[in-house]
């Protein structure tokens, strides 16, 4: 249930590095509807991530984002972004809370480039493991500067807002997926949210967080690639992942440069794969080698399916990609499956073409249900 005496959820709000989204649910008849959803796109290129003019864009488009929806009270479930949080799994030797307490706060002192008592820490139980025939309790460990949480706090106390949790992203997505047939069958599912910078790669095993990594990739990638190799603007090259996406062939781009608007009637979608090989190269190495150390390090563990989220899965075909070149099941996730057991139970008509975009505001506001 959410907040006792309201039906309504908190806001799930996702902060990302070009949009801010947010989410809110209402519970009738012991299900989950969607009682509003927003977002709204910010142009930050020019601006400094730690400049005052960076806060009150932030502060103005949460604010438009707030007032675009239906949304009820003013209560927000966020995250930190990724690159200011600090995961790590340790395991201990206690099961009392006490004990593992102490137990994280010494290896935040060993591994934080900062140090522990400037910081603050919490930490999720994820499972037992053998070492040397000993027992010991697995634990997540997460770490975030307190001048970072501070200022964060600031940005949403400026949009009239009352943070009453900041969560961790790999946790928001673990609710999106749990009650999916995949999970319910012991399946090992990844989830790869796609942003605009870059990516967070989770797998998880029977309700459980295995392991969550970033990656050096997002959306804003592709984008800037196609700008540099075909000397063009930012809307065009939008237009390009748009319209020809990610298609397998054969490219000549010689041929490009000699009639440029023929080659792209023809021979676009090959082009833009060849201009983008070697980012979406990265991309796959990087998952492989998740997937390889699950594999190997995790009871053999390996994920059988996968799930794309946000704004930068929906670069047109990456997912058909991804299916071919990890030879694994890979699909786009569906908001519409995710609140009733795969049945449609939303509210907003026409939103399933969005359903990646709103996959971590959702997961946020579901924190509260029990």
């Amino acid at each position: 249930m959410f907040s006792k005496g309201s039906a309504y959820s908190s806001i799930g709000l996702d902060i990302g590095k070009s949009s801010v989204k947010m989410l809110q649910l209402v519970k009738a008849n012991g299900k989950f509807k969607i009682l509003s959803l927003a977002c709204n796109v910010f142009e930050a290129t020019d601006v400094p991530d730690k400049d005052a003019a960076k806060k009150e864009l932030l502060i103005k488009t949460i604010k438009k984002t707030y007032q675009t929806g239906f949304f009820k009270g003013k209560k927000v479930i966020t995250f930190l972004p990724s690159q200011e949080v600090d995961l790590r799994q340790i395991t201990v030797q206690s099961e009392d809370p006490k004990e593992i307490v102490k137990a994280i706060g010494f290896e935040a002192d060993s591994y934080l480039p900062y140090k522990a008592k400037d910081a603050v820490l919490d930490y999720l139980e994820i499972g037992e493991t053998l070492i040397n025939g000993e027992k010991k309790k697995k634990v997540l460990l997460a770490a975030a500067q307190r001048n970072k949480i501070d200022e964060f706090l600031d940005i949403l106390k400026g949009a009239d807002l009352k943070c009453i949790a900041i969560d961790i992203l790999p946790m928001a997505h673990l609710r999106i997926i749990n009650q999916s047939d995949d999970m319910k069958k012991g399946t090992a599912v990844s989830v790869i949210d796609v942003g605009h910078e870059e990516s967070r790669a989770s797998v998880f095993y029977q309700g459980t967080l295995l392991l969550s990594r970033g990656i050096r990739f997002g959306s804003n990638t592709l984008t800037k690639t196609i700008i540099k190799e075909l000397e063009t603007d930012a809307s065009t090259a939008e237009k390009y992942k748009s319209e020809y996406g990610i298609i397998e062939g054969e490219a000549t781009p010689i041929d490009f440069q000699n009639d440029e608007k023929q080659y792209f009637k023809e021979k676009a979608p090959s082009l833009i794969l060849e201009i983008l090989k070697d980012d979406l190269e990265v991309l796959v190495f990087e998952i492989e080698k998740m997937f390889n150390y699950c594999s190997a390090e995790l009871r053999g563990i390996k994920p059988k399916k996968m799930i794309l989220t946000g704004g930068g899965a929906m670069v047109k075909n990456l997912s058909d990609y991804l299916k071919r070149k990890l030879e694994i099941d890979v699909e786009l996730w569906n908001l519409s499956h995710a609140l009733s057991n795969g049945k449609k139970e939303t509210n907003s008509d026409g939103i399933e073409s969005l359903s990646p975009i709103f996959a971590t505001a959702l997961g946020l506001a579901l924190r509260e249900q029990r």
